[in-house]
C-alpha cells in the first residue's frame, strides 16, 4: 500500500524533495499521505531538545492546518503498528487515487 502511495504522491517536483513527515506536518486536508496512514493506525514520534513523545496520527491533526506539534518539535518517525493475523482476523487495506490528473489533484477517502 505504501509503495502505491509513493508512486502517486504529490507532483514530480515536490516528490523529489518532499518527505512524508512534511506532508503530514503541513496538515493540509488535501495531503496524499494522511488518509492511508490514518487507516493503518500510524503514530508519529515527535522530537525536540526537550525530549520525544509519540502521538497517534488520529490525534496529531487538531484543526484546519493545525497539528499537535509543539514549538521546536519535528517529526522523527512514522510508526505503523505490527499486524499479526490471529483468531481468523484478516486485514485488508489499499491505496487508490481517483483523479482526473495523475499529479496535483485532491486526495479523498
Amino acid at each position: 500500500m505504501i509503495a502505491r502511495l509513493i508512486r502517486w504522491f504529490a507532483a514530480r517536483q515536490v516528490r523529489n524533495r518532499a518527505t512524508l513527515g512534511g506532508n503530514l506536518a503541513t496538515a493540509s486536508p488535501i495531503g496524499d499521505s494522511a488518509p492511508l496512514l490514518l487507516a493503518l493506525d500510524a503514530s508519529l514520534v515527535l522530537v525536540s531538545g526537550r525530549g520525544e513523545r509519540t502521538v497517534a496520527l488520529a490525534d496529531f491533526f487538531t484543526g484546519y492546518r493545525r497539528t499537535a506539534l509543539q514549538s521546536a518539535e519535528i517529526i522523527r518517525e512514522i510508526v505503523l503498528p505490527p499486524f499479526t493475523a490471529s483468531a481468523g482476523c484478516v486485514r485488508h487495506a489499499d491505496f487508490i487515487k481517483v483523479s482526473h490528473r495523475r499529479e496535483l489533484d485532491i486526495s479523498i477517502v
